[in-house]
């Protein structure tokens, strides 16, 4: 009785860590919508680089370019910069502008530039003309140039030219110069052309109570493919209270406390640990930790180095070889392979996710699993629920993700208090991770990103 007491409240735990997640999206997409609405029926709803810097433009293209007190100056003949848009998309319903702000540039008759917008998720590319440099330094009307359309069909390349209008919406820009060794440029900017009035019909409101809606995943996933299909048109989530979404999350807190006091030794240990746990849940969904992402960093770098210090003897004695886990784990992955036909790049991801794996299963079975059974007088399955629900809950609001760690959790967890050996958990764990992210299809998951970055 005692034990069912305790699988059945910690799943409702985990069930408000569910709802949580869902709130929380829901919310945050919400206030997002309306901020773009806002915009739109103002005629601001652009982008803008502000003063360039490297920083803003694609890694592969950085090589091309310095910073400058200014702007951003090229370093090599004909440069080409491709632009972080960082979510934004360029709509022609609503944006027929750019503006190429140059401090300097060669006034050569033969110096040109072209534009060169692509929709990624499609993989469609949409190539200007070659414009004279003298179009830098003011609007650029993109409603006038015939737009050459390249996509890949079944190995061969279809061209075509569409008018402004009649194209989808965008989200890579890329600029290349032509015949020139040097160009000072200072900003970008991509103007809304007037302003818009919304209608009932643009608004659509997901129903929590539809898997779409409700799954985060899946949710991120529609707004993806509605934003890039009508460009203009916003869903609106439905949320399941009115109340804020951070009191879930406290629900779950107080049912996993009261869960522990009831079968614990150390009550105060173990409550201030899952305290501990759920508040880095609540401090991983803040805005203002992608401000201080670095100092985070290295804190955390930090910490866990003294972690893994502090209980290292994990890394040395083992008492089973666990070959059970090795070819279970393998024998799954297989099983997936040749289900869904996918197979993941093991050859180049293993070597560092193995590393990756090896930290978080230190975490999950020295510190987390043995500090629960000295604690508490728990069963080995208990404890194992108790694990596995910490690990999914601190993957919110990854609703898919806190799923497979749920499982994942339970199971390593379990394994550690039978064999003690990490390695073998940490090798489950990378080969299961790299398998599950190849085969699972991106309206399952499309992200393994957890709180404010998902």
């Amino acid at each position: 009785m005692n034990r069912l007491v305790v699988i059945l409240g910690l799943l409702v735990a985990w069930l408000l860590i569910q709802v949580f997640s869902h709130e929380y999206m829901a919310a945050r997409i919400n206030q997002k919508n309306q901020q773009k609405r806002l915009e739109i029926e103002q005629g601001v709803h652009q982008f803008s680089t502000a003063t360039l810097a490297v920083a803003q433009i694609v890694g592969s293209f950085q090589k091309d370019w310095v910073d400058s007190e200014k702007g951003v100056v090229s370093v090599k003949p004909d440069p080409e910069l491709s632009l972080e848009l960082n979510g934004f998309l360029i709509v022609p319903r609503l944006h027929q502008n750019i503006i190429i702000t140059a401090n300097s540039a060669p006034s050569s008759n033969e110096v040109s530039f072209r534009l060169e917008l692509s929709n990624q998720k499609e993989q469609v590319y949409f190539h200007s003309n070659e414009f004279g440099i003298d179009q830098l330094n003011r609007p650029l009307d993109l409603a006038k140039v015939p737009w050459q359309v390249m996509t890949e069909l079944d190995d061969s390349v279809v061209q075509n030219h569409q008018p402004w209008q009649n194209i989808g919406s965008f989200d890579a820009l890329v600029i290349r110069f032509f015949g020139t060794d040097m160009v000072h440029l200072q900003q970008i900017t991509i103007l809304q052309s007037e302003a818009k009035s919304f209608d009932g019909n643009i608004f659509q409101t997901c129903k929590v109570r539809t898997f779409a809606c409700f799954n985060n995943n899946a949710k991120n996933n529609l707004e993806l493919k509605w934003n890039y299909a009508k460009g203009m048109s916003l869903v609106i989530y439905e949320q399941m209270a009115s109340i804020e979404p951070l009191w879930w999350l406290i629900f779950s807190a107080l049912t996993t406390c009261l869960i522990v006091t009831y079968r614990t030794v150390a009550r105060i240990n173990m409550v201030g640990l899952i305290v501990l746990v759920y508040v880095s849940i609540a401090v991983l969904q803040q805005n203002w930790l992608v401000l201080y992402l670095e100092w985070v960093k290295w804190m955390l770098l930090f910490v866990v180095l003294l972690l893994l210090w502090h209980y290292r003897e994990a890394f040395f004695k083992t008492q089973g070889k666990a070959l059970s886990v090795y070819l279970v784990s393998f024998g799954l992955a297989l099983l997936l392979v040749l289900v869904t036909q996918k197979t993941p790049d093991f050859l180049a991801g293993l070597p560092g996710y193995f590393i990756w794996a090896l930290v978080q299963q230190m975490i999950l079975g020295p510190i987390f699993t043995d500090f629960f059974k000295v604690n508490s007088k728990a069963s080995n399955v208990e404890i194992a629920l108790l694990v596995g629900v910490l690990f999914s809950a601190i993957h919110a609001p990854n609703h898919t993700l806190m799923a497979a760690t749920l499982l994942g959790g339970f199971v390593w967890s379990y394994v550690w208090l039978k064999y003690r050996n990490v390695y073998a958990n940490a090798f489950s764990h990378a080969v299961l991770a790299l398998t599950f992210y190849a085969v699972m299809p991106p309206q399952w998951l499309g992200s393994a990103r957890i709180g404010v970055f998902f």
